[in-house]
């Protein structure tokens, strides 16, 4: 499967198959992927990363940083709430 072409392949979803930790899309400590199914029609969507307990280890490092030491502190929620939704979709409209 071709993630990176901008294009969907037939029911396939063009979407990064890696972790996003620290701000970075990145592989799977362990390099592992899993495909991931319509559950309606059993056809393969996409493959993602397989996350295990390093992936999760950086990542709430990352997030712990993050807190502590960057903007995010002082943010109210809702200021956290609208960032993290216009990320989510600036994302997925690069992926489909």
């Amino acid at each position: 499967m071709t993630i990176s072409d901008g294009k969907t392949q037939g029911a396939r979803l063009n979407v990064p198959h890696q972790l996003f930790i620290g701000g970075n899309w990145v592989d799977a400590y362990s390099g592992e992927t899993f495909e991931a199914p319509n559950l309606a029609t059993g056809e393969v969507l996409t493959e993602v990363a397989s996350a295990g307990k390093e992936d999760i280890d950086r990542a709430v490092l990352a997030a712990r940083q993050a807190f502590e030491f960057g903007a995010w502190k002082t943010m109210t929620p809702s200021m956290r709430g609208r960032l993290i939704w216009r990320r989510s979709r600036r994302d997925c409209s690069r992926h489909t």
